[in-house]
């Protein structure tokens, strides 16, 4: 129970601004006055672990059929980037598409590939 408040309060800490050296300083004193020093490992794993998981999610993984493709759909992907409020971009040139560009965050996807466009035309046309 402890682990996770201090986890929690540490998380917070440096989410103020402060310098990481003084959370963690401030986070020792805390943990010797309190006699729980032995969870300080344990809970800077866990901070670790969080602010990844952070950085993962504000990543948007964008594929495209060539090289070439991602200045081609720049305005598009900027607002998906923009629309999910994310932090980096990744290109990838995935030779599987024909044409387009896929963007995808952990919780987010726009396809905007030319196989959807197709299978929308087809879903269309062939609705009862």
């Amino acid at each position: 129970m402890n682990r996770k408040i201090y986890t929690e309060a540490t998380q917070r800490a440096l989410a103020t601004g402060l310098s990481p050296e003084q959370v963690l300083s401030g986070l020792q004193k805390v943990l010797t006055r309190h006699g729980h020093t032995t969870l300080y490992p344990m809970i800077l794993k866990d901070v670790l672990k969080s602010l990844e998981k952070g950085e993962k999610n504000k990543t948007v993984t964008v594929r495209v059929a060539k090289a070439g493709d991602a200045d081609t759909y720049r305005t598009q992907i900027a607002q998906f980037v923009s629309d999910t409020q994310s932090v980096h971009t990744e290109v990838v040139v995935d030779e599987t598409l024909i044409g387009g560009f896929m963007a995808r965050t952990p919780h987010h996807m726009r396809d905007q590939s030319y196989k959807e466009s197709l299978v929308s035309i087809y879903r269309a046309l062939t609705a009862d």
